[in-house]
């Protein structure tokens, strides 16, 4: 088990402006499970945010391409 982790990331439109940031506190956890909270977090702004269309950009391939080829319902990512 890892240290104390927290997870954040920003949303930007199309110009690269930035529309909101986010963060949690998770505690004691992996790495690992550090990372696919984040991009669960992001995700679900989105969705709330009631984007279609959006581009994941992270540093963790890994789960980046196990999202994307995970996806359901009428969103495009990229």
């Amino acid at each position: 088990m890892s240290g104390l982790s927290a997870v954040g990331g920003v949303l930007r439109n199309n110009k690269g402006e930035w529309i909101l940031g986010y963060n949690r506190f998770l505690g004691k956890c992996f790495a690992a499970t550090a990372e696919l909270w984040d991009l669960l977090d992001g995700l679900f702004i989105v969705q709330k945010q009631g984007y279609n269309e959006f581009i994941i950009r992270s540093d963790n391939l890994k789960n980046v391409i196990y999202t994307s080829e995970s996806k359901s319902g009428g969103s495009k990512m990229h």
